[in-house]
């Protein structure tokens, strides 16, 4: 998704003293796959927005605002951003605006940070390695003897409040150590952390009573969202040379596969740039989907007939903790080549997984006359997958779809003919690769590998 706007910032640079109301706007352009229900929110830093529901009639000029208060903002440089969560809870981050702030009439405590979080992403991984939620605090004029409490709340994934996730930390007294460090730390007890469930999103700030004085300073509050599924692995694998799909041949739905591997059960969207995506039950620009007990996912994307040709999709893949830096992949397709032996027209997929399960699919139209292919293959691989040939019927425009599985890497050769034996024949070479392009080595793979 595109980075928000800041329309009072200047080459980057909001100066909040020539501001002639107390509000800070953030602009966000409306993004594609936007749905009634979402629930969007808005950083500026650590800072953050209060949560915006799409209404389900779209008020739409063409973007939606979000508000700040211009002395919740303190002198520095920002990165501006906002995510989204759907209904299905999936969530998605966008891009990031650089935003210089000067002229700040605040005098308040910077807000917390959490220095394991990533892009305002706090792990389950990391917060089990530390116990907890690792935060630190740190303000100018810091002095031993300043006293400084630590203080945690938090929502579900909801945005519904959760109570058994409140935490308040002793009082602690800053001494000479932490004056010459410049901060002071702490630690949110696991418990208190998972408590706000995969998705929620935990808030912090801190007081501090300066030496000397009786008087409590309240900090900015910081946002972290909590996750936990983490994607260690996420990998996206097409195949290519679909032929673009013809309006004149309603049966034949020519695509390239997409196999997408990760953590098991890990929610995940797919995006596209120059095709459509295609699962059972869904098509578009998008797609969510939940990977599955083994940690695979598989979809299709497919050209139109008015598509460029060559032309090439790139199908990217986000995982709830990599918003910034999805893996991708580019599927080929391809027009349909001259063929001989009964066969009037073809297309063909390759590069398929070697796992027994990916295809490479042949698309074939018969000439005139023929009412049948006969089809036969040499290689360590099947046709539909049970047979080594078989006596092809067409469909009524005279065309039929063939899918050639394997679970040896390699070339497999499929010879075409209108009758079996028949020395005029088409040939097709499909190839198959190692396993291990997607899936790697992890014991854990429940696929069968003969590539070494």
């Amino acid at each position: 998704m595109k980075a928000p706007v800041v329309p009072d910032a200047v080459d980057g640079v909001l100066d909040l003293g020539r501001l002639s109301g107390g509000d800070v706007i953030v602009r966000l352009e409306r993004y594609i796959g936007i749905r009634p229900g979402d629930i969007i929110t808005v950083f500026f830093g650590t800072s953050l927005s209060s949560r915006v529901i799409v209404p389900y009639q779209l008020p739409f000029a063409g973007f939606f605002d979000a508000v700040f208060r211009k002395n919740d903002l303190l002198n520095g440089v920002y990165d501006v951003r906002y995510d989204v969560l759907d209904l299905a809870g999936n969530i998605g981050l966008s891009q990031a605006s650089v935003v210089t702030v000067v002229g700040s009439p605040g005098a308040v405590l910077p807000a917390p940070v959490f220095p394991d979080a990533v892009n305002g992403v706090l792990a389950s991984r990391a917060i089990a390695a530390r116990g907890g939620a690792a935060m630190e605090a740190s303000y100018t004029a810091m002095q031993a003897g300043d006293v400084v409490a630590f203080h945690w709340s938090g929502e579900n994934a909801l945005g519904r409040p959760v109570a058994a996730a409140t935490w308040d930390g002793e009082p602690y007294t800053v001494d000479a150590a932490d004056k010459a460090l410049g901060r002071v730390a702490t630690l949110v007890p696991k418990s208190f952390v998972l408590a706000l469930g995969d998705g929620g999103r935990g808030a912090a700030f801190y007081t501090v009573v300066r030496r000397g004085s009786a008087d409590a300073q309240k900090s900015l509050t910081a946002s972290v969202a909590i996750v936990w599924k983490d994607l260690a692995i996420l990998n996206i694998f097409a195949t290519q040379g679909a032929m673009p799909r013809i309006a004149g041949y309603p049966d034949v739905w020519a695509a390239d596969n997409v196999t997408v591997f990760g953590q098991p059960n890990s929610r995940v969207n797919l995006s596209v740039l120059g095709g459509t995506l295609e699962s059972a039950s869904a098509s578009g620009s998008g797609l969510a989907a939940v990977l599955d007990a083994r940690g695979l996912y598989r979809c299709r994307v497919f050209a139109e007939e008015d598509q460029s040709s060559p032309g090439v999709a790139v199908v990217s893949v986000y995982g709830s903790e990599y918003f910034q830096k999805p893996a991708a992949v580019e599927a080929g397709f391809s027009r349909l080549y001259v063929g001989t032996g009964g066969v009037h027209r073809y297309s063909f997929t390759e590069n398929a997984i070697a796992d027994g399960e990916d295809v490479c699919s042949l698309y074939l139209f018969a000439e005139s006359g023929v009412d049948r292919l006969y089809l036969s293959l040499t290689g360590d691989a099947l046709i539909n997958g049970w047979q080594t040939s078989i006596a092809l019927p067409l469909h009524a425009d005279r065309s039929a779809t063939v899918n050639i599985v394997s679970d040896v890497p390699g070339k497999k050769v499929v010879t075409i003919a209108r009758a079996a034996g028949t020395a005029d024949a088409q040939t097709i070479t499909v190839n198959f690769l190692p396993a291990g392009v997607i899936y790697g080595t992890r014991p854990e793979s429940a696929f069968r590998q003969k590539d070494a």
